[in-house]
């Protein structure tokens, strides 16, 4: 599931809620490539990217540094995102499987990702964001 340089990254998850995070977050990650897939027994899953800056350079397709979710498994899914900066962003699964894939390949990159995911009910229609605050 991963293939960094470094410090390990990625791995399965399948508890009610919990979190993930790029090797060495908050700071600069070495050449990565990381996959964490998110199956929970039933319901939906909401992920909040808490913060992320993975590329220093401004750049809309996030071409070297971005982080991709995908709506179940890896490739056989459709893409929710494909993102390199943000904070307080959400996506929400429509089945009880989300994948989180992290490509980095450069040794300029940011100081990387922070996450948490929950899970939903069913005919949830409002989702909750809480905030907590990191010291860096």
């Amino acid at each position: 599931l991963c293939s960094p340089i470094g410090d390990q990254c990625g791995g399965f998850l399948s508890n009610p809620s919990g979190s993930l995070s790029s090797p060495y977050y908050p700071g600069n990650g070495l050449i990565t490539q990381c996959v964490w897939q998110i199956q929970i027994e039933y319901n939906r899953i909401v992920l909040f990217i808490k913060h992320m800056l993975l590329t220093y350079f401004h750049s809309l397709n996030c071409f070297q540094e971005f982080i991709e979710i995908y709506d179940g498994p890896l490739y056989a899914s459709p893409l929710l995102g494909r993102i390199c900066n943000g904070s307080n962003l959400s996506y929400v699964s429509s089945s009880n499987t989300l994948t989180v894939l992290l490509h980095r390949d450069s040794y300029n990159s940011g100081y990387g990702f922070s996450a948490y995911y929950n899970s939903i009910f069913p005919g949830k229609t409002k989702i909750y964001m809480f905030t907590i605050n990191l010291l860096i």
